[in-house]
């Protein structure tokens, strides 16, 4: 396997797929751990740490989409009935009117999160 095969399959181990409804689904992939603590952790003023997710702090681990078309963007009198291939622009400008699917992503996101936290953590305790 070459190299680039390998960093794919790395990523696809870390990416999952969360439905939004309406046959609509994005996918998203798990930040590695520096990106975990370069993202999601703050130091206070007295040095103790905090881990926040946010909306704006998540959209960068979106990497796909399914089921959007021209007419999920702009309007089914402007654009057609046909895929779309996600371009994070796109999707960025249509979901900050879709304020109801940010809970949902966000909490996909740390719910990856805590799960490889966890996995990791029983992996040293091996």
């Amino acid at each position: 396997m070459n190299p680039s095969d390998i960093i794919q399959k790395i990523r696809q181990a870390r990416s999952v797929w969360v439905e939004l409804g309406d046959g609509k689904k994005i996918q998203i992939i798990r930040p590695t751990q520096y990106q975990t603590f370069q993202k999601f952790f703050s130091q206070d003023s007295h040095g103790n740490s905090h881990f926040s997710v946010t909306f704006e702090n998540t959209k960068d681990f979106i990497v796909s989409w399914d089921g959007f078309t021209e007419a999920d963007l702009l309007g089914p009198e402007i654009g057609s009935s046909d895929p779309i291939a996600y371009q994070p622009d796109f999707f960025e400008e249509y979901l900050f009117d879709k304020t109801e699917w940010m809970p949902m992503i966000v909490q996909a996101l740390v719910q990856e999160i805590g799960k490889a936290n966890t996995k990791k953590a029983e992996n040293i305790k091996k």
